[in-house]
């Protein structure tokens, strides 16, 4: 089968595979962090977030794969982050959506460059979700940031705390 993309978009779109498992890695080991810190609630938004992120993956496989084109799955770095307050697990939060955005905003730009509707309109739906995610993210930032590093306040937080279905 004749790929329906460039070498260049297949290349940033397998890049964005690996950040998208990287990320839902990362959610996972927010959420673990923070419930053994006595934040269940905040744990169980960040192990919904480990879920999205797996299923922005499985999007772009799926996109690839509907391209014709064949590749080889990335290899995805560790995350070992150290956290001290709820403030670090906020401020590396909003730091991974961040480059998230920026980078499927990248990648749209790269589509619209090489005029594939079919990547930009799916790399679009992703942008779409990042807004969402990007708004929690400085919720949970702007919180944090009045908490600092006071666990009990945290805890405080979480236990006020209520995500919506």
């Amino acid at each position: 089968m004749i790929p329906l993309i460039s070498d260049v978009l297949r290349d940033a779109l397998v890049e964005q595979i690996s950040q998208e498992l990287y990320n839902s890695h990362f959610y996972l080991r927010l959420a673990v962090f923070l419930e053994n810190k006595g934040m269940p609630n905040h744990g169980k938004l960040y192990r919904s977030a480990y879920q999205e992120e797996r299923g922005h993956a499985i999007h772009i496989v799926n996109l690839l794969s509907d391209m014709n084109i064949i590749f080889d799955f990335p290899y995805i770095d560790g995350c070992a982050h150290p956290f001290e307050s709820f403030l670090d697990v906020a401020e590396a939060g909003y730091e991974r959506e961040d480059e998230t955005t920026k980078s499927l905003i990248a990648i749209k730009n790269l589509a619209i460059e090489e005029d594939n509707g079919i990547v930009e309109e799916s790399i679009r739906k992703l942008i779409s979700d990042q807004q969402k995610e990007m708004v929690e993210a400085s919720e949970i930032l702007d919180k944090a940031r009045v908490i600092g590093s006071d666990w009990k306040s945290a805890v405080l937080l979480d236990a006020s705390f209520e995500m919506e279905d």
